[in-house]
């Protein structure tokens, strides 16, 4: 079954910090610094994600753009940044989307109580704090998996140092 984040994109650019004063000067840079955190996140985590931007008048319909987790070969879509119709806003977009994936795992993430109450049948709720926690630590987790990964595969370490000069001899030289 597909579990969901659904996460209103304005809202935590307005309640965390960095985001937000980020936001003051350059508003492109602090989507984009929040997509890709929760890209991240959601590539770890398994989660389908949804980011959710009002149109805030730059566009006349509703446009959706791929996300992507991973490099390389591990590359995946992990989820999609929709940006609103000029009429509508992130609420109504998400109590929308929520009541058509009736029966799914979800989470929808936003301190406007609006919102809150009313995906508060549908799906789990996170608060932006909640949300901004939980990235620290998967990232935490991504971080300490990350180097012991290395540290098993790393061939200097699975080898004798005999057999490991050898071999880095004849890297080096063709003998």
């Amino acid at each position: 079954m597909t579990e969901w984040l659904i996460v209103d994109g304005y809202n935590m650019i307005g309640a965390w910090e960095e985001l937000g004063s980020l936001a003051g000067h350059e508003l492109a840079a602090a989507r984009d610094r929040l997509t890709d955190r929760l890209c991240s996140h959601c590539g770890y985590t398994g989660e389908q994600l949804v980011v959710v931007f009002d149109a805030h008048q730059t566009r006349k319909s509703e446009t959706h753009e791929a996300l992507f987790a991973g490099k390389g070969r591990h590359r995946r879509q992990v989820g999609e940044v929709v940006y609103t119709k000029k009429s509508e806003t992130a609420d109504n977009f998400i109590e929308r989307f929520v009541r058509q994936h009736t029966g799914e795992k979800m989470t929808v993430a936003s301190s406007d109580r609006l919102i809150q109450v009313l995906t508060f049948a549908y799906a789990a709720r996170m608060s932006a704090r909640e949300l901004e926690e939980a990235l620290k630590k998967s990232a935490k987790e991504m971080e300490a998996r990350t180097k012991t990964h290395k540290k098993k595969h790393e061939l200097e370490e699975r080898l004798s140092a005999g057999a490991f000069d050898a071999l880095d001899r004849w890297r080096k030289h063709g003998r």
